[in-house]
């Protein structure tokens, strides 16, 4: 119990100014947010991830990879690459707050409107 409350009420004030902060209500404004530069790098490595993945499953599977647990073994890893790189995209777009839903948004209105 060595914490600052009025740190923790100061940084609770920030984050309600945020949420009802007026100019980023339009679509526009969420998008232009969400699209920075850091962003795009990681949708970018997330759908290089999936593709290769599952082109690497790909071409195990037509057998261009001649010993047979060469295959497999490419088969393995290009299936858990896909596998994480989906799971990396789920994230990605749970964590970003363009995709907010309707409860949420209706939540951040009611606290905007008691103070």
């Amino acid at each position: 119990m060595l914490d600052d409350p009025k740190e923790k009420k100061e940084l609770m004030d920030k984050l309600i100014l945020a949420a009802g902060n007026k100019e980023g209500n339009s679509r526009f404004a969420e998008f232009r947010l969400f699209f920075t530069t850091e962003n795009l790098f990681q949708l970018v490595g997330i759908s290089l991830q999936i593709v290769l993945g599952l082109g690497i499953v790909t071409i195990a599977i037509l057998g261009l990879i001649q010993p047979m647990w060469l295959s497999t073994f490419f088969s393995i890893i290009g299936s858990a690459t896909a596998m994480v790189g989906v799971y990396l995209c789920f994230q990605f777009f749970s964590r970003n707050s363009v995709f907010d839903s309707l409860i949420n948004k209706a939540i951040r209105r009611v606290i905007q409107s008691q103070n």
